[in-house]
């Protein structure tokens, strides 16, 4: 019989601590791989969802009156952190901004659109535009919206002023201000939204009544 040398044995033997590091390496590295999958999946079931103020019924009708009232109206002012694309809530000092909605256009733009919508709905005999003419309108509209917030606690406040300004650009024909609260749940976007639209609803009704002076 042939003597088996020690080096040989050692050569075609598997130390039981390599095989105990190798399973361990496979085993972690495919710990790793699902997490990451599982990571990739949790970001991919957020989709980001974009979200647009309420619009009232376009009327049937335009105006063809060539003596018709026109109304400018200008682009409704907010404060800088709120006129963006960004769903905030207020939460103390602190601004939250949620991360995976948006408005689907910046929130001047969206709100002077809907009001403009708005006054033609309920005032089809005026002549209502957003952009320059090439004359003067008969009266134009300014908006300041000071305050628009949406509390943690799911309040809603809403402070503006506004100003009805003749042709002639001089003293303002008329002027108003309001403040409003609604309350409501904010558990999603969906109800940040609800709680906005209702708040610009009823101001511009408001302003909608001072357009009386208008003929």
């Amino acid at each position: 019989m042939t003597a088996l040398s020690p080096r040989s044995v050692l050569r075609g033997a598997t130390l039981p601590g390599k095989r105990f590091f190798k399973n361990r390496a496979f085993f972690g590295n495919t710990l790793c791989a699902a997490a990451l999958c599982a990571a990739l999946q949790g970001c991919a079931s957020a989709p980001l969802r974009l979200y647009t103020l309420d619009a009232p019924a376009i009327p049937s009708g335009t105006s063809t009156n060539a003596s018709a009232a026109v109304v400018g109206i200008s682009r409704i002012r907010l404060p800088d952190y709120l006129d963006t694309q960004n769903i905030i809530t207020r939460d103390g000092q602190f601004v939250r901004t949620s991360p995976n909605g948006r408005w689907a256009e910046r929130l001047s733009n969206g709100l002077t659109d809907l009001l403009a919508a708005k006054i033609r709905q309920a005032r089809p005999d005026l002549i209502v535009t957003e952009t320059p003419l090439t004359s003067a309108p008969t009266s134009r509209l300014m908006l300041d919206i000071t305050r628009f917030d949406v509390s943690a606690s799911g309040v809603a406040t809403l402070d503006a002023h506004w100003a009805i300004i003749g042709a002639k650009g001089d003293t303002p024909a008329f002027t108003g201000q309001t403040s409003l609260t609604a309350n409501g749940p904010i558990s999603s976007d969906a109800d940040v939204v609800a709680l906005m639209n209702r708040l610009s609803a009823q101001v511009f009704d408001k302003v909608i009544q001072t357009l009386t002076t208008i003929r």
